[in-house]
């Protein structure tokens, strides 16, 4: 997943996530490296930046960091 976008901003073939997870292939919101703030998803004033950030079809957040 290219650093600094989401899903709104890049094609469905620009990120190969799905060979960590094949779940990350199907999802409604697909971030990387962006503040909680700028996501539309997420209705935060939170400036912390996770490294990946995806919403499957089901509504559940998976957030993914180091550490």
């Amino acid at each position: 997943m290219p650093m600094c976008t989401d899903s709104n901003e890049i094609g469905t073939d620009a990120s190969n996530l799905w060979t960590i997870d094949e779940r990350l292939a199907f999802h409604d919101y697909l971030a990387s490296d962006k503040t909680l703030k700028s996501m539309p998803i997420t209705g935060s004033d939170s400036t912390r930046v996770p490294d990946l950030l995806a919403t499957r079809l089901v509504g559940l957040p998976v957030l993914a960091a180091e550490g």
